[in-house]
């Protein structure tokens, strides 16, 4: 379960990283850093709010999450985001270490619980005597989430994942190379010689 849940985040951050690689270094974590204080803010005010606190361990698990992404992109924005070189040595501050490594572990289950409140949001819309200002509130929580996971991916980008196939492209040749008929071997003749002088 875990390596699938490793090979859908590599996924999604090689979708970010192509859109990443486009945007200015600076501006890219302007963004994310508003992005993130945003999302996060938003989205744990709404999510309680249209939830009546159910979604309050949601809002307050967030919390940290965002400080460490807003961290990470303040950092970046100041040139402190790559590891030092020192001959041979590679080291990264050890508090920036830490961010980067609860934004990697909480972006994939930001963005579900994103697309989870999105979709009760469209359900509250569609039922027979919708609770409009529920769904208005869960809605605005989930792309506030998908904000704040989008700035956490963003952050993280990996040109090494954009020098190979895609899951999906893998995928696709895998699945025409079973289906594509391979070519039916045609027996050679052997011709026998029965002398020397018959050989030449």
């Amino acid at each position: 379960m875990t390596n699938i849940l490793q090979t859908l985040d590599e996924e999604i951050l090689r979708y970010y990283t192509n859109l990443g690689m486009k945007i200015p270094e600076k501006t890219l974590y302007r963004t994310t850093a508003v992005a993130s204080l945003i999302g996060g803010a938003v989205g744990g005010y709404t999510s309680v709010l249209g939830s009546n606190a159910v979604l309050l361990p949601l809002a307050l698990g967030v919390a940290k999450p965002t400080a460490h992404n807003v961290t990470w992109s303040i950092a970046a924005l100041n040139g402190y985001s790559d590891e030092e070189t020192d001959g041979e040595t590679a080291s990264i501050d050890p508090f920036l270490k830490l961010c980067k490594t609860m934004t990697i572990n909480t972006r994939l289950p930001i963005l579900a619980g994103s697309i989870a409140l999105g979709v009760v949001s469209y359900n509250l819309f569609n039922q027979e005597t919708p609770n409009l200002e529920k769904a208005i509130l869960l809605g605005v929580a989930g792309v506030s989430y998908f904000a704040l996971a989008s700035a956490m991916y963003l952050n993280d980008r990996k040109p090494k994942l954009l020098q190979r196939d895609s899951l999906l492209t893998q995928a696709y040749h895998k699945v025409k190379d079973a289906l594509t008929p391979q070519p039916t071997p045609v027996p050679v003749p052997v011709r026998n010689y029965s002398t020397l002088e018959s050989a030449l």
